[in-house]
């Protein structure tokens, strides 16, 4: 038996060393939700530092319809999935349970069907690990203010996209997306 440890950053933000038995392997998608140069994002209750809508895929489900189903939960709000964004590999440590996550983060852009705001104030509820989603300016946020699984990716996703400030394509205006289902 090995006395190999993983590094895990916790729910507060904090290290924690597990046993590799002790990990449990959790794919996870996750999406940029962009409206008029502004990004849906949610405040982590454990950090105070920024994370994206999504979550675990389950077992049988698309990754696309994990996306849309997980979006919805935390925001109330319907998508539309598009261009995949990149993957990151995340050692994460969920205090609240005791449990401890080998993740694979898969992101997208998403586009949102309606933009409601009543429903997204109330989607996140009590018992939920982020404060209620709203929209900030794309421009105004740093890589720096997202939680640690999300700091690179958002600083390659938001080089682009401030750059052009273009809202991302959907997957019914692009054939390259389509392997998405």
């Amino acid at each position: 038996m090995s006395n190999k440890k993983i590094e895990c950053t916790t729910f507060y933000g904090k290290k924690k060393l597990v046993a590799p038995e002790d990990l449990i392997f959790r794919p996870s998608v996750y999406g940029f939700v962009v409206n008029e140069g502004k990004l849906l994002v949610m405040k982590s209750k454990g950090t105070g530092k920024w994370a994206l809508p999504g979550g675990g895929i389950e077992k049988g489900e698309l990754i696309s319809e994990a996306l849309i189903r997980e979006v919805k939960e935390e925001t109330d709000l319907d998508v539309s999935v598009g261009d995949f964004v990149g993957v990151t590999e995340d050692f994460f440590y969920y205090d609240p349970w005791k449990e401890a996550w080998h993740s694979l983060l898969l992101f997208y852009n998403c586009q949102a069907a309606s933009l409601n705001m009543s429903d997204v104030e109330n989607a996140a509820g009590d018992e939920s690990a982020t404060e209620a989603p709203e929209w900030v300016d794309i421009r105004e946020l740093k890589s720096k203010e997202f939680i640690p699984a999300l700091t690179d990716i958002y600083k390659k996703w938001s080089h682009e996209i401030v750059e052009t400030m273009k809202e991302p394509r959907t997957l019914g205006s692009t054939s390259k997306c389509n392997t998405l289902e």
